[in-house]
């Protein structure tokens, strides 16, 4: 909340610009019982803070033309001992690196073994939904992160976030196997939101696979080793053709949604 980063930030950056591959930010996601600040202005918080380091960057690699620098957010994490509403805010920092891949290099999970729920009274772990999450991202989005257009409608948590969109869209597209990745945070606590997703490079083709991780809590209450048979997203695939697919997005969900693309 002060301003010390910035000017941090530009210390590190002018003095090593052509010398260091990287610039570290740290960013962990601040639990809030506000559930629009958890799920809302946190996000925009994380946006903002990597908009601005690699804008420090590009203002100074006007000047000095050396070997790029990049961004290297090398300690991260959603809230700690949470349960969906964490899962949802890690999709968002997985969004983000999407987002900011063009200067966004490195990212490092703090403790990433806590994607794994453990039984506090045994010790046993077990597949929680951060881990199916996790999971999605980490062995589906491969390839070119896609400049996605997302029009929906926005809430706001204070004067200054204003706007906030209440889906969170990424898209990745792999050129070997063809197909497009697209993941959807929908933020809204109540409301499912219906949507049109467009390609202007192509038709989509084939069946679209959908995996939806969501959850009755908005509470944010731990998972449970009693629970772990509930975990794994939902599954289903819905028919693609033509430049528009259609798809309902529920309240406070995570999807993601892989279909082939003709160009």
């Amino acid at each position: 909340d002060n301003i010390d980063w910035v000017e941090w930030n530009w210390k590190v950056i002018k003095a090593l610009y052509g010398i260091a591959d990287y610039v570290s930010i740290h960013r962990y996601w601040d639990n809030s019982d506000d559930y629009y600040v958890l799920l809302g202005q946190r996000a925009m918080d994380l946006d903002e803070k990597i908009t601005v380091t690699a804008n420090q960057i590009e203002a100074v690699s006007a000047v000095r033309k050396g070997k790029p620098m990049y961004v290297s957010l090398d300690e991260w994490a959603p809230p700690f001992r949470g349960g969906h509403l964490s899962t949802l805010a890690l999709a968002q920092f997985f969004n983000a690196f999407i987002r900011h891949a063009d200067v966004l290099k490195m990212a490092n999970f703090t403790a990433l073994s806590g994607i794994l729920g453990r039984d506090p009274k045994t010790g046993a772990t077990y597949k929680s939904p951060a881990f199916y999450a996790f999971k999605l991202f980490s062995t589906r989005c491969r390839g070119a992160a896609l400049d996605t257009f997302v029009q929906s409608d926005t809430f706001r948590t204070s004067d200054y976030y204003t706007r906030i969109p209440y889906l969170d869209v990424t898209a990745v597209y792999d050129p070997a196997s063809k197909r497009v990745v697209i993941n959807v945070v929908n933020r809204h606590k109540d409301q499912a939101i219906e949507t049109e997703i467009e390609s202007v490079a192509g038709s989509f083709t084939g069946t679209a696979e959908v995996s939806l991780i969501t959850s009755p809590d908005v509470d944010n209450k731990p998972y449970t080793y009693e629970n772990r048979g509930a975990y794994a997203p939902k599954t289903e695939t819905v028919p693609a053709s033509g430049k528009t697919l259609r798809y309902a997005f529920p309240p406070h969900s995570f999807t993601q949604i892989v279909v082939g693309v003709e160009r």
